[in-house]
């Protein structure tokens, strides 16, 4: 999944420095966890790198800290060489006597907000604006305003744009709009979810009981702690109950219930803490109480911090990261959707993003799911369980769908290539190419690569060969990986046995606004409602042309289709139609192809028909009406990449593949089968699966 968060998080990056072509104040929306302040730092350092006469200003919050953090994020990417245009300036408190002095020779201004305001020196003695007026008329340069949680209020600041700032970028998981406006580049929840970038919430609504809660949050905590035995795992991850209790009044009281409830003997055992803005009424059982107050937070958000639960006010409801936290109860009604989701937010980061494929199935779940109680989920975007329909233990689908997947050779397995021959005919280089320089290659580079260069490396001598070869090894990956017909493979066991897969028995989907009621084929909603949603109207649309098949047949049935089989049960017989969504969550579905690194592919359906032959169908579509920004390029790079890679999985596994893309009113499909392309029209496809040729 890391190679597809990534594409994710570059496409948004491309988005917005577009959009900076044709627009002058644009709006990122992102959710919380996503990486935003990455991918900030990207877009700056992309522009910075084709213009050096740009200067931006980063407006941050100043509770939490969250410029501080931002600074010291930038200044991280700096050190491992993700970035080399960037150089940030913090711009620090007004208290110091004197005048305030703010160099010129930087090029990235953190400016923590409540700085300017009214009786600061920043503002009333107009420092900030005698900086900028040197940045555009003694530099010559233009200033690019970055609103950071722009759904905070930025008055003051706000009143400078027209007068100094060239661009606006305002970034927020929950951006405050305009009616009727939209935002302009935006990670969708399904996508960054879908893509393990973020956590799926699981809401509930039912009574509270914090000691119910507690139970479970135990039940977890020994499943993280069995985690560990997973070889791939690396390091443990204590997870973390964060518990949001009032602002005012109340406090004391929910504060005095929560700690009867953790002195039950049964709860004793764990460690909690309470941070809040009066450092007198912070308090611990944990032995961190013997440190500084400052110090606790950065304490607490460690992997391995012995802090079990953190009880807060509103001091980590924006900015404070904690990825290993997983858990969220809220005793206080905010009675604000954008607060609410400003602090589940905080629960939902992917504490084992960078290793998370190698992971089991079952730690897969268990790091990719955020539990919520105290807040309704009032979004249109909520997670939906899914199940196959038929029984748990032998499932009938599962039987009828077995399916033998592709994979591409990783470079270090393929036939007559050996990586230390291979680096032996590269000479060192004259100038050795400075170690920050080559960590940049290094995270740039394309998941396989890094493990290679890890598997490959046993010292720094030989870490630097490989690293110094970089170009080299990804061509020469890139060439030997592009060759299908002799390195994609039926993916098979570690005794080189075929394997078969089939669907999860349970899956998730996040809603979206495209909806259709079904109630005829393979996956039912546990809430047992019939409507399910699709990430596209293109997908929606092919799965009605799917589903109307089975419509056909109904009205005849000496004329099948779509293979049926009769699911039995204690109460009645019904026939359900093989016919389904290839949800992203728990399947194995997929086939692998090369793009700028190995990706995987997990067509969007599956359909077997009367003839028991395997329709695989992965939808596009060419209508820009929902695109803020079409990359053309990158749309065909990538279609042909998922042509060339179904055309040799046909001819592996005997199953029919189809890219139907949809341009205008109209459908183009193409069809692979035995590793020959045909291109269909709609009817032509109807009546090919109708008629069975």
């Amino acid at each position: 999944m890391l190679q597809e968060v990534i594409e994710l998080q570059n496409r948004a990056i491309l988005n917005i420095i577009k959009q900076f072509e044709v627009k002058d104040n644009i709006v990122f929306k992102s959710p919380t966890g996503s990486g935003k302040t990455y991918m900030i730092a990207s877009v700056m350092d992309k522009i910075l790198d084709q213009n050096e006469d740009i200067i931006f200003l980063v407006s941050s919050l100043s509770k939490s800290e969250l410029a501080e953090q931002n600074y010291h994020k930038f200044n991280e990417y700096i050190y491992k060489g993700i970035f080399k245009n960037i150089n940030p300036y913090l711009i620090s408190s007004d208290s110091t006597e004197g005048g305030i002095f703010i160099p010129v020779d930087y090029n990235v201004y953190v400016l923590p907000r409540d700085l300017y305001k009214k009786k600061s020196k920043l503002k009333d003695e107009k420092y900030l604006e005698r900086f900028l007026e040197n940045i555009i008329k003694v530099k010559n340069k233009k200033i690019f305003f970055v609103k950071d949680e722009c759904h905070i209020a930025t008055n003051n600041l706000d009143e400078l744009s027209d007068k100094y700032f060239t661009k606006i970028l305002n970034c927020s998981a929950t951006p405050k709009l305009k009616k009727n406006q939209k935002c302009d580049v935006e990670i969708k929840e399904f996508e960054a979810v879908n893509t393990r970038l973020i956590k799926r919430v699981e809401y509930n609504d039912e009574d509270i009981d914090l000691e119910k809660i507690l139970i479970k949050f135990k039940e977890i905590k020994r499943k993280y702690e069995d985690a560990i035995k997973d070889k791939n795992f690396g390091k443990s991850v204590n997870p973390c109950l964060i518990i949001q209790i009032s602002n005012k009044e109340k406090a004391d009281e929910e504060v005095e219930n929560i700690k009867k409830k953790l002195n039950k003997t049964e709860f004793q055992n764990l460690q909690w803490m309470l941070i809040v803005d009066d450092n007198k009424k912070c308090m611990s059982n944990n032995i961190i109480n013997k440190l500084p107050v400052i110090k606790w937070k950065d304490e607490a958000k460690k992997d391995k911090s012995t802090i079990d639960i953190i009880i807060f006010k509103m001091v980590i409801t924006e900015g404070w990261d904690i990825p290993r936290a997983c858990m969220l109860y809220q005793v206080r009604n905010s009675k604000s959707e954008q607060l609410d989701e400003q602090v589940i937010g905080r629960i939902r980061r992917n504490p084992k993003l960078l290793n998370f494929e190698e992971l089991s199935k079952e730690n897969q779940e268990l790091l990719s799911t955020a539990y919520v109680w105290g807040i309704r989920n009032t979004k249109n975007n909520e997670t939906i369980e899914v199940k196959l329909i038929g029984n748990t233990q032998s499932n009938e689908i599962q039987q009828e769908l077995k399916l033998k997947t592709t994979c591409l050779k990783r470079l270090e397995k393929i036939k007559n290539f050996n990586i230390s021959n291979f680096l032996e005919k590269f000479s060192p280089p004259v100038v050795p190419n400075n170690i920050f320089e080559l960590y940049k290659d290094y995270a740039k580079a394309p998941l396989e690569i890094k493990e290679l260069c890890d598997l490959y490396s046993k010292d720094y001598s030989s870490w630097f060969k490989f690293t110094n070869n970089f170009s080299e090894i990804i061509k020469e990956s890139k060439n030997r990986s592009c060759n299908y017909s002799e390195n994609m493979e039926i993916t098979t066991d570690e005794n080189n046995n075929e394997i078969k897969f089939s669907l999860p028995l349970i899956s998730y989907y996040i809603t979206t606004e495209n909806q259709k009621e079904i109630d005829n084929w393979i996956w039912e909603r546990t809430d047992k409602k019939e409507d399910f949603s699709f990430d596209s109207e293109a997908e929606k649309e092919w799965c009605e042309i799917l589903i109307n098949f089975i419509s056909k047949e109904s009205k005849d049935r000496n004329k099948r289709v779509i293979k049926d089989i009769i699911i039995k049960n204690l109460f009645k017989e019904e026939k359900k139609y093989l016919l389904g969504k290839n949800y992203l969550q728990n399947s194995n579905i997929k086939y692998e192809y090369y793009l700028y690194g190995i990706h995987s592919s997990y067509p969007d359906f599956v359909m077997k028909d009367w003839l028991n032959r395997i329709h695989l169908f992965e939808t596009k579509s060419l209508n820009k009406s929902n695109k803020i920004y079409f990359d053309e390029n990158e749309y065909n790079e990538k279609i042909n990449a998922l042509k060339e890679c179904y055309k040799h999985s046909s001819r592996l596994t005997g199953y029919y593949f189809y890219i139907p893309i949809k341009k205008g009113k109209e459908w183009v499909i193409f069809q692979y089968f035995n590793g020959i392309e045909s291109i269909l029209t709609k009817e032509e496809f109807k009546n090919f699966i109708i008629n069975g040729f």
